[in-house]
């Protein structure tokens, strides 16, 4: 642009101001996309009423999490955050093509419903017209039912389970992804079919947003053409042995176990994927069908990718007779679900299929703490939409009034129970309360710092199940379950662990604010290479900050830990 007034007036314009340009487009090999704009004329659209919450300039958001989630129309215009649905979008686009191809009818299905799916799983009821309705945990009756009519079909929709789920593994809302087929040998048939479907996920994504990988810095997970199975026995079998914790009789896999299960599956046989078959059917609802000459058993299974389950699946029961009788050994009244029986009654195949769960797929491809952060407009549980609201009486997600300070709606406190430096706590926060928060005011654990309050420094940072994260971009309650390592837990019997010593043997501090994020983020590194370089170490602590000092007598103090860590550990 060569008009100096034209100029200023556009610098005088607000950020994300709509403009219309009409201009002369000439092939550029230097300019970005490969095309110059001449002659620019600007007209303006929209102006904004005030500047944006967000920068949307920066490469990577600096705001702390509440922000992002509080002004999501906003962040999601951020190319990170909007490649994440580009990849999921593009997931589904795969995930839809091979079920075409492999001669499925998509359907779609009720999500009102006059009785709960699932066994276990608490349901939000809806008063409709004077009856109770429910909204529905998943579209299960449905596309069995129709299997009867299609022989295969599958389902893309939204699906609603109320348990208290205020997890970093699940949402109260979330899209299901779901299949069924019929003439199945048994449940090894669904297995086969669900591996087609996760890698015609992996292929849409590759086909169709290879620039949001690149961008988010996404490694796609080659999917086997045999997948690594485990029976449920024997995986608990191998975790207890390995670890010397209690498995074996426990009716599930704790997600420490899953984690463990997906670490062997890499190391022995190099795969990302893994099924465990055979789950206990005291865990697994009615509809199951159970594992031939081990009746304890089911012929079900779950895939976990990355050592989280991603799937879960199996072979369904298709024998009326079998179906009244399992109603009847869980103490349920055939009644409630008459309509779905006359399924069974009039014939049906011998059927099974699976589902997925489309934002923790995006989470775990993705590597984010919170399967929220795979949700495009989740506000997290202190947000008018009923996405991880805590749970009310009966189930139902409820809000308090109005804060009389006039402040807007105040959510319910949320239970947490956590494990910190091998101790467990329980706590009633606010959903928005942040990790690092809990961890300073509710637990003592000062060694945690605030440094920016933008995710920018790392002085926040711990291990969360192993992972590194800065625990100013984690809710409280995102960390249920889970096991969180902080920098009081680093010593054993009162002796400092080697990396807290060669920081003060080879001078890596000097104010110290920094240190004990840098320490909880160099135990990773030496966990992931025993000796590692100068570059790696640089690379491991590029999300930490010292505003004092040199990095050089930092990384020379990992360096001179890295011998001892082995043995220490």
């Amino acid at each position: 642009m060569d008009d100096p007034s034209a100029v200023l007036e556009l610098g005088r314009l607000l950020p994300e101001t709509v403009l219309q340009v009409d201009a002369v487009a000439r092939a550029s090999e230097q300019a970005p996309g490969g095309v110059e704009l001449h002659e620019p004329v600007f007209t303006v659209l929209a102006e904004p009423a005030a500047a944006p919450p967000i920068e949307l300039r920066r490469p990577i958001l600096k705001e702390s999490l509440p922000t992002i989630l509080d002004h999501a129309p906003v962040a999601l215009r951020h190319p990170h955050r909007r490649a994440t649905f580009e990849l999921a979008a593009a997931s589904l686009a795969g995930f839809r093509a091979a079920f075409d191809g492999l001669g499925f009818t998509e359907i779609q299905t009720p999500k009102l419903v006059a009785s709960a799916t699932e066994g276990g799983a608490d349901v939000f009821p809806v008063d409709y017209f004077g009856r109770r309705a429910y909204l529905a945990q998943s579209p299960q009756f449905f596309k069995q039912m129709l299997v009867g009519v299609f022989e295969r079909v599958y389902e893309v929709g939204p699906v609603f389970r109320a348990e208290p789920h205020d997890t970093s593994r699940h949402l109260a809302e979330y899209v299901s992804l779901d299949a069924e087929l019929g003439f199945i040998e048994d449940h090894r048939t669904v297995m086969g079919v669900a591996r087609e479907a996760v890698a015609g996920m992996v292929e849409g994504a590759r086909q169709r947003a290879g620039r949001s990988l690149e961008l988010l810095g996404v490694r796609l997970p080659d999917v086997p053409a045999a997948i690594p199975t485990l029976h449920f026995a024997e995986a608990q079998e191998r975790i207890e042995q390995a670890t010397s914790e209690r498995a074996v009789g426990e009716p599930d896999l704790a997600p420490a176990h899953e984690r463990w299960l997906g670490e062997w599956a890499r190391r022995e046989h190099g795969a990302d994927f893994l099924f465990v078959e055979g789950y206990p059917m005291a865990k697994r609802p009615f509809y199951t069908h159970p594992e031939p000459g081990r009746p304890e058993y089911s012929n079900s299974f779950d895939l976990l990718f990355r050592g989280l389950e991603l799937m879960t699946g199996g072979q369904r029961l298709h024998r009326y007779d079998e179906y009244l009788a399992a109603l009847a050994a869980r103490g349920q009244s055939p009644e409630p679900f008459e309509g779905y029986l006359q399924a069974f009654r009039y014939g049906m195949p011998p059927h099974g299929g699976f589902a997925i769960g489309l934002e923790r797929w995006v989470a775990q491809l993705t590597g984010a703490h919170n399967v929220s952060q795979g949700h495009a407009l989740s506000a997290g549980p202190g947000a008018p939409r009923p996405v991880s609201l805590p749970k009310g009486p009966q189930g139902v997600g409820r809000r308090r009034p109005p804060h009389p300070s006039g402040g807007g709606l105040m959510p319910d406190p949320v239970r947490v129970s956590l494990t910190v430096n091998g101790r467990t706590y329980e706590r009633d926060v606010e959903p928005r309360l942040l990790l690092v928060h809990l961890l300073r005011d509710e637990l003592g654990l000062t060694g945690t710092h605030i440094g920016c309050d933008t995710s920018t420094c790392g002085a926040c940072t711990v291990r969360l199940d192993g992972d590194t994260v800065k625990s100013c971009t984690v809710f409280a309650f995102s960390a249920e379950g889970c096991d969180v390592q902080t920098i009081e837990g680093l010593t054993t019997n009162g002796e400092l662990h080697p990396l807290q010593r060669a920081f003060h043997e080879e001078h890596g501090l000097q104010c110290g604010y920094c240190t004990p994020g840098m320490i909880m983020a160099a135990t990773a590194i030496l966990e992931r290479s025993p000796n590692p370089s100068d570059e790696e170490i640089r690379t491991g602590l590029e999300g930490n900050l010292c505003r004092c000092t040199g990095y050089h007598n930092i990384v020379e103090a990992v360096k001179a830990a890295a011998g001892e860590v082995a043995t220490h550990a």
